[in-house]
């Protein structure tokens, strides 16, 4: 390739160092300015391992010992001080981008200049786009993964048996993090290590001196996984993860396994892709440049672990595809490098000004998914989950106890909990795990639990008596099971989005007049989810609502059952729960069987 003239020159360490600053602080700077005191729902999961407020699985436990050196500052609250420490890792991830990014194109061009721009531009564009700053101002998001994948490969740049247990040390963190961010991490390195030795034959792999060091590395890199099954053997509890590895390919929140394709058409762009491709193509006659090159193309091929569940959008994305992404605009640098140094060599007039030009219009790219970036963080932090929280508890009486019978709900109520907006006086039980920290926390502050403990510890069912003596002495809200007697449904009345146990039985008036002072909530709520697209909270809701449904079935009040199923509909118009227990209303009178129907 031919050299570019002096006019395309950028000086040299100074502007490099501030191009390397620039990546890194930008980035991060955005995603500070989207931290939001309460974390959207889709990371709900993150938020409570990040701050510390349970056990959310095996996986990913180095998120809460990042998460703990910020969470002790004195601003903002937990779940924002979480967020602040992904934000931090972004500005981290956006550095090792410009550095892989500025190694590769330096060996695709003679000249020691150009790359270090189209670098930074490379990278502040992959690291400013909605993917990362989602994940980068969420607390517990998934930048940290990526950092795991792209740590290896850029100190591996620079290869010798030297480096070798820093980076198995970063393989064992990158396996303990997520098995495929462990993939992601171990075959680009090892391809680009291949690479520069199938080119120099230089002395590259760990020599025996290095072998116990390798290994005590990968064992120290390891161990936030070890620690965090001993975490659960110590409080033999699942209270928040319904199994020990639990999301193995990432936490997915609402988001869907999404196509490659898709993925590339939302997240990257057609021409940008193809641009990447180019790159790929011509980077690969360059000797220097064919091992990184043969890495990032492997790291592009991530964009196909959607297919093994891990999420690509729109609400949370995986450290893989955070990965494959960066992969791409690295890629797409290599093409747009070579388009700027051909018009400027060029024996054309204004040749140098129109390359310059190039440069300029390039810029309107990480304009454009900055713009991107901010329309979908502002529309994931409006206060969506605060407005979700009070009409779900508000109306609750002062001191209730608050019986969930799914996980989903607890995870949300935790999380609330970690970011601080939710009503301390509620006493929340897990009735599916009476085992674990969080009921026997509440069992020791309120006797009155005992009789349903002991119900639910010998035939899994409460009886009657244990809730109203409970109902008596304490306000008491619940979820209704459909497991449970019908007998218990008579004395539910509902109260924002559950249903509040009377110590006796209660007519359908009472019901009535209460569905009819939920109507302006549920549009409330419609107005704060629906309209704004938060397919976490839509969910939540309409596994409640469902409850909600079942309990009024079951009571066999049938103008309330058709009320409980409108106000289902509205957040899930397809359910199909509902129609059951139309189906089952049509086909007899009294109470409606909700045996084997599922909130």
């Amino acid at each position: 390739m031919a050299k570019p003239p002096p006019a395309l020159a950028i000086p040299g360490k100074k502007t490099h160092a501030a191009l390397f600053a620039l990546s890194c602080i930008l980035p991060a700077w955005a995603a500070t300015l989207h931290v939001a005191s309460v974390a959207d729902a889709a990371h709900d999961d993150g938020t409570i391992r990040a701050v510390g407020f349970g056990w959310t699985g095996a996986w990913r436990a180095l998120d809460a010992i990042v998460s703990a050196l910020f969470v002790m500052l004195p601003i903002g609250t937990r779940a924002a001080r979480a967020g602040f420490a992904s934000a931090v890792a972004l500005g981290v991830a956006g550095g090792l981008l410009y550095w892989i990014g500025r190694r590769l194109l330096a060996a695709c061009t003679p000249s020691a200049h150009v790359p270090s721009a189209i670098a930074a531009l490379a990278s502040i564009t992959a690291t400013i786009g909605a993917a990362y700053q989602l994940e980068g101002a969420s607390p517990g998001g998934s930048v940290l993964g990526a950092v795991l994948v792209f740590a290896p490969l850029a100190i591996m740049l620079d290869a010798g048996p030297a480096k070798w247990p820093l980076v198995v040390g970063l393989f064992g963190a990158a396996l303990a993090y997520e098995p495929l961010v462990g993939a992601c991490a171990i075959v680009p390195t090892m391809t680009l290590v291949l690479g520069e030795w199938l080119r120099t034959h230089a002395p590259l792999w760990p020599t025996r001196k290095h072998a116990w060091l390798c290994l005590a590395a990968f064992v120290a890199g390891a161990l936030p996984l070890a620690l965090s099954i001993a975490r659960l053997r110590a409080s033999r509890s699942l209270s928040l993860a319904t199994a020990i590895f639990v999301s193995p390919s990432g936490e997915a929140g609402a988001s869907w396994p999404t196509s490659p394709l898709a993925l590339v058409e939302a997240e990257i762009g057609w021409p940008l892709f193809g641009l990447a491709l180019f790159g790929a193509a011509l980077a690969m006659f360059m000797p220097r440049a064919r091992a990184v090159t043969l890495s990032l193309v492997a790291l592009l091929a991530a964009i196909a672990t959607t297919r093994l569940g891990v999420p690509g959008g729109p609400t949370r994305f995986g450290a893989p595809v955070l990965a494959a992404i960066g992969a791409s605009f690295l890629l797409a640098a290599v093409g747009l490098q070579a388009l700027v140094v051909l018009v400027a060599a060029a024996k054309i007039p204004f040749a140098r000004t129109s390359a310059a030009m190039i440069v300029l219009a390039a810029l309107t790219f990480p304009v454009h998914f900055a713009d991107d970036a901010l329309a979908r963080c502002v529309e994931r932090a409006r206060g969506q989950a605060a407005t979700w929280d009070d009409v779900a508890w508000g109306a609750l009486p002062a001191g209730s106890v608050l019986m969930v019978s799914d996980a989903r709900i607890v995870r949300r109520i935790v999380a609330s909990r970690a970011a601080g907006v939710l009503r301390g006086d509620l006493a929340v039980v897990p009735t599916y795990d009476l085992a674990g920290p969080i009921a026997r926390r509440e069992l020791a502050h309120e006797p009155k639990l005992a009789p349903f403990w002991r119900d639910m510890a010998i035939e899994t069912l409460p009886e009657e008596f244990s809730l109203s003596s409970l109902a008596a002495s304490r306000p008491l809200a619940l979820v209704f099971d459909s497991r449970w007697e019908h007998g218990l449904a008579r004395h539910l009345v509902p109260v924002g989005l559950v249903a509040r146990y009377e110590p006796e039985p209660r007519g359908a008036s009472d019901r009535k007049r209460a569905l009819d002072g939920f109507g302006p909530k549920r549009d409330r709520l419609a107005r704060a989810t629906i309209n704004e697209r938060d397919i976490e909270l839509i969910q939540a809701t309409a596994i409640l609502l469902r409850a909600r449904a079942i309990a009024l079935a079951a009571t066999g009040d049938k103008d309330l059952v058709t009320r409980g199923i409108d106000d289902l509909h509205v957040f899930a118009p397809d359910d199909p729960v509902g129609s059951v227990i139309v189906a089952r209303a049509a086909q007899k009178k009294g109470a409606v069987d909700v045996k084997g129907l599922v909130p």
